[in-house]
């Protein structure tokens, strides 16, 4: 990000890097980081405007399955989280679809 960043954005990123565990990331090049610490970072940004919708287009594909388990953690907790966006998930991989995702289509 180039610019000033306002007390309340800062507090925002400070909040959803938590979330994430990836604090200790805030200050790294994003190209030195794994695919996994990639996608927490990728996560924790879309979700600083509070949005209410989150469509995760094959969200996993590129994590191994340390990264995806892990995640999955995530997304359950975002999905459960009682002002959290809604999510939308498109995948072809159904072991994807964890409980917090309550329809699918084929």
């Amino acid at each position: 990000y180039f610019g000033t960043i306002s007390p309340s954005v800062r507090r925002k990123i400070e909040k959803q890097l938590q979330f994430f565990g990836c604090e200790d990331l805030r200050s790294r090049p994003f190209g030195t980081l794994s695919s996994g610490q990639q996608f927490k970072i990728i996560m924790s940004r879309s979700l600083i405007n509070d949005p209410s919708i989150l469509i995760l287009d094959e969200p996993f594909s590129l994590l191994d399955i340390g990264s995806r388990l892990n995640m999955y953690q995530y997304i359950e907790l975002l999905g459960r989280q009682d002002k959290g966006p809604q999510l939308i998930m498109v995948t072809h991989h159904l072991d994807d679809i964890t409980p917090v995702f309550t329809m699918a289509f084929s």
